[in-house]
């Protein structure tokens, strides 16, 4: 006998639809500053400012933590290459950053400096890290409390659980750059791809690299671009989340908000920054660099 299907009232149907989009959200590693707010005082969490510490010491989010980038780098042999892990993992831990907790991040408005801290914290093994959209323009039109007053730390243990698959060499990038599935992406802005910007280095981008310039997934209101125009964007340049992706810029900071997009927005599941970037790439005369014609 067949039975009549179980009819759903339009109430719970509406409430369903609305968890199911909810949960859409959650799993992108975005946060509002409403929901920053109800957090801000949970121990569970822990926010990070990734401003310069000049720009914190003048105003910062109310029990905000500073971590410069910078301070996770050595400059040997090029400038932006990462301390060896167990240097950063003492660093983070001095700071007050434990790697069980859920971290938060915002910095001045580019994004470039959150996304650099979440893809460091990411390759470090960190599961739960979010990246405040909209930066300090949101911050500024919200009643969150600010303060030049240090936040107070104490130390915590941070346990790094390295994921190699987040990072690329120099070496293992040559070895993939004749691969069809890689895709090299260039972050730096068209200028600087196609060796029309004053520089000290060698001018053009590593062969075969396609331009996205990182701001091309920001709105004008340093929001991330929606997932749809996000897809649009990267389809649009033949790039598909069944590639191996490959993005640099310079030192490798920009490169890391198209790493964001592409992991946090867009789910995409291989994707790599080439952490020496371009200023190791062009500083050994034996790597060819391209001039777009």
């Amino acid at each position: 006998m067949i039975r009549n299907p179980i009819k759903m009232p339009k109430y719970i149907y509406t409430i369903l639809l609305v968890f199911t989009f909810i949960g859409n959200i959650a799993s992108q590693d975005i946060i509002t500053v409403s929901e920053m707010m109800r957090v801000i005082n949970d121990e569970d969490y822990i926010i990070i400012s990734c401003q310069t510490s000049e720009e914190y010491q003048k105003r910062h989010v109310q029990n905000s933590i500073n971590l410069d980038h910078k301070d996770l780098y050595t400059n040997e042999p090029v400038r932006g290459l990462l301390k060896p892990v167990s240097e950063m993992a003492k660093i983070l831990s001095d700071k007050g950053i434990s790697s069980d907790k859920a971290i938060i991040l915002y910095d001045e408005g580019t994004y470039r400096y959150a996304s650099r801290v979440y893809w460091i914290l990411d390759y470090l093994g960190v599961e739960n890290i979010k990246i405040l959209d909209g930066q300090m323009m949101a911050l500024r039109r919200s009643e969150i409390p600010f303060t030049s007053v240090p936040t107070s730390v104490k130390k915590e243990t941070f346990i790094a659980k390295v994921d190699q698959s987040k990072i690329v060499t120099i070496i293992q990038l040559k070895e993939k750059q004749e691969n069809s599935n890689t895709v090299i992406i260039d972050a730096r802005s068209a200028d600087e791809y196609n060796g029309l910007s004053d520089s000290d280095m060698r001018k053009g981008h590593i062969p075969g690299a396609i331009n996205i310039p990182y701001e091309e997934v920001l709105t004008g209101r340093r929001k991330l671009k929606s997932a749809e125009e996000l897809k649009n964007l990267f389809h649009g340049k033949n790039i598909c989340s069944d590639n191996e992706i490959i993005v640099y810029c310079e030192s490798g900071v920009r490169a890391t908000v198209l790493y964001f997009a592409l992991v946090s927005a867009l789910s995409y599941p291989d994707v790599k920054v080439y952490d020496g970037a371009y200023l190791e790439w062009q500083s050994d005369s034996e790597n060819h660099v391209e001039l777009s014609e």
